[in-house]
């Protein structure tokens, strides 16, 4: 759903609609290649919908011709395959994860070497997720923990072999991890940090 009334797009061009450069630059030459050739054109494009999330539609351009065969009209149908492309790509997405734990449990099997497996981990893991920074984090007994193999991008600076008290990723939230949460943080000066394990005033030199 475009959130569009019908009566709206009398008149105007897919352009001056507003849609994405994307959306514009794929259904403009689309047009084109109908009235130049009459043949029908499917093409497939993603826009924003009502709700500011990304749809798709797959849309067929059906050339309507005057007496003497030339084009005088174009008929365009819409179908929304936004559900069959989210499909798509969480099958995807299962299938590059399933890659991933293969290819570590493959690792794994071919060496005995704990810094090695660890290494290969995290630059798997970052590679997957395209990161800037991936760690993997150890908890000691007494509830301190050290950073002990780390993925990270040029310009970061390094966190490898950093040791933070048990302040810093209290036990309340290493439990709420042993359960399985997961969180996303998309701003950290929110002030909403389940655990903030290293912070720095610039950005690049570490958020943990």
């Amino acid at each position: 759903e475009l959130g569009i009334p019908p009566q709206a797009f009398i008149g105007k061009t897919i352009r001056e609609m507003g849609f994405l450069t994307e959306f514009v630059n794929t259904f403009e030459p689309a047009l084109q290649r109908v009235l130049t050739t009459g043949q029908e054109q499917i093409i497939e494009l993603s826009t924003q919908t009502a709700n500011g999330t990304m749809g798709f539609l797959q849309t067929r351009l059906i050339p309507e011709t005057a007496p003497d065969g030339t084009v005088n009209s174009i008929l365009a149908l819409g179908r929304d395959i936004t559900a069959i492309r989210a499909a798509e790509i969480a099958q995807r997405q299962q299938m590059e994860r399933e890659q991933l734990i293969n290819a570590i449990f493959q690792q794994m099997r071919e060496s005995l070497n704990l810094e090695e497996i660890l290494n290969t981990t995290v630059t798997q893991v970052q590679a997957f997720l395209q990161a800037d920074r991936v760690v993997i984090y150890q908890i000691e007994p007494n509830g301190s923990g050290k950073v002990i193999a780390q993925a990270v991008a040029p310009g970061w600076k390094s966190l490898l072999n950093l040791v933070l008290s048990i302040e810093a990723f209290p036990l309340h939230t290493q439990q709420q991890y042993l359960r399985g949460k997961i969180g996303t943080l998309c701003d950290r000066d929110s002030g909403n940090i389940p655990c903030l394990l290293y912070t720095s005033p610039s950005p690049r030199d570490g958020l943990l």
